[in-house]
């Protein structure tokens, strides 16, 4: 089956960095990265570069790089030691199975998202960001469903990196008129109650 094998191949040109620092900003994180990996290997044979965190609250990047050889070139170096995130060393792995590839993507989506339940009715986009402008980040997308007067309004919103979306947690039990805000990482809670 061609599809198949070609998103086999995809998954060969794919690396994982692994035991990133938790509290490190993802675009310190890209930066530091791209140092490691060096300008030329970073600007010519990266093609796609996500951060996620794992069902076991451990941190990753997962790199696609154009073909194998650009992946072997940065598997060679074997660990990176990160300047600007407190010197971390991270070991460099391959991912080849394409299915886990398409889970880490998925994770890494999920990890820029929240949920955010109990809004008041009627509540548009502008009043949404009014709400949440304390945070710095930018938000990527934003979709608000009405649920009626009693249960108020539910938005999904994914920002531009998971650590916005982590620091969106502050706001749970936020009050506004006299209504809590319900505000949980990811898109489960998003999926289940609209």
């Amino acid at each position: 089956d061609r599809l198949a094998d070609e998103r086999a191949a995809l998954a060969q040109r794919c690396l994982l960095v692994c035991d990133l620092p938790a509290d490190a900003d993802d675009k310190v994180l890209e930066d530091d990265i791209a140092a490691c990996f060096g300008e030329d290997l970073w600007a010519d044979e990266v093609l796609q570069f996500d951060l996620f965190v794992d069902n076991s609250d451990e941190r990753y990047a997962i790199v696609r790089f154009v073909d194998e050889e650009a992946r072997a070139e940065a598997l060679a170096l074997g660990t990176i030691t990160l300047p600007q995130s407190g010197g971390s060393t991270c070991p460099l792995v391959p991912v080849d199975d394409h299915e886990e590839v398409d889970r880490m993507e998925d994770l890494a989506k999920d990890s820029r998202c929240a949920t955010v339940a109990n809004l008041p009715p009627g509540i548009d986009d502008q009043g949404f960001v009014d709400i949440f402008s304390p945070l710095e980040g930018s938000i990527l997308s934003l979709r608000i469903e009405d649920l009626g007067e009693q249960e108020g309004a539910i938005a999904l919103v994914e920002f531009a990196s998971s650590i916005s979306a982590r620091k969106s947690v502050s706001l749970n039990l936020f009050n506004i008129d006299g209504r809590f805000l319900s505000v949980t990482l990811g898109v489960q809670v998003f999926n289940e109650r609209r």
